[in-house]
């Protein structure tokens, strides 16, 4: 959102953030940000916080924490 309205995304690039060390690039796709899952994203299991960074130009923003649950594989 930006403010009360909604925010269209126009960015150069997208990358989700997590506290786990992991940074991963995504798209923008019909005004979403897409992610595609990953080895290292799920390596460890934990309750981690994540932000998504837009970049454009030479302004970065972030969106709000978020938690990126990683569970154990089931058996």
């Amino acid at each position: 959102m930006n403010g009360d309205s909604l925010w269209n995304i126009d960015c150069d690039s997208v990358t989700m953030e997590v506290s786990n060390g992991v940074s991963i690039p995504g798209t923008v796709v019909d005004n979403s940000a897409v992610f595609d899952c990953s080895a290292a994203m799920s390596a460890k299991r934990g309750t981690y916080f994540g932000k998504i960074k837009f970049v454009k130009d030479a302004e970065t923003i972030h969106s709000a924490s978020f938690l990126f649950k990683v569970e154990r594989k089931p058996a």
